[in-house]
């Protein structure tokens, strides 16, 4: 949807790239976390008592949602190629090497920065203080995890509609990597003013919802 394609009639078609970004998910949360902890091991002895800020956790998140974007930016560049081909993994990046250069599956790496930062704030920063902020509520404090699933999925709302429109940024950067026939991807900026030229505002939030489905879920 964010590439303007068709909807493919063969099912099968729809699990292309599954395996890469299968593979990518578990490093790509190792890194967060990882970061993360780092983070808090530094900052926690420089609060009182050791007790983080809200301005704290939400910040630590983001700069570890940034760090997992070197990460997931190459494995999502070989996903898409994958969809769009058919292609193995192995020969997509081959391919894909061999004629625009190592760098290639890093393009779009700057809009997969701005969205991980907010998506990783979102679920290691907002849904603990939601949880606490819901906790409050009569009507559900006593029900067994309804202030989690009410934080979940309030928090995975948000960062489905913050994070969209950097989401399709990167998409048409990594669908369209060839800057000699497609120099409208050469940044994020220029990508934005075309998408925005070429469909509007609402181009941006293009598969907005099928996108919320699957981050609420996880």
């Amino acid at each position: 949807m964010q590439e303007n394609r068709p909807f493919p009639s063969n099912p099968i078609t729809y699990y292309r790239g599954v395996w890469v970004n299968c593979g990518a998910m578990g490093p790509i949360i190792a890194t967060q976390f990882g970061v993360n902890n780092a983070i808090q091991g530094v900052v926690k002895p420089m609060r009182p008592n050791g007790k983080l800020t809200n301005a704290d956790t939400i910040g630590m998140a983001m700069v570890a949602g940034t760090s997992s974007s070197f990460v997931g930016c190459p494995a999502e560049y070989l996903m898409i190629k994958q969809q769009q081909t058919g292609m193995s993994m192995v020969s997509a990046l081959k391919t894909n090497v061999s004629q625009l250069g190592a760098m290639t599956v890093f393009r779009g790496l700057g809009a997969t920065m701005c969205r991980e930062s907010v998506y990783a704030a979102s679920y290691m920063g907002g849904v603990p203080i939601l949880r606490e902020k819901f906790g409050e509520i009569e009507a559900i404090k006593n029900v067994p995890g309804a202030a989690f699933l009410a934080s979940g999925i309030t928090a995975g709302t948000i960062a489905t509609v913050l994070t969209h429109p950097s989401d399709t940024i990167k998409t048409r950067q990594q669908a369209f990597p060839d800057l000699k026939t497609h120099p409208q991807y050469r940044t994020m900026l220029s990508t934005t003013r075309y998408v925005i030229g070429e469909g509007g505002v609402g181009a941006l939030f293009a598969g907005l919802l099928p996108r919320a489905f699957r981050i609420i879920g996880a």
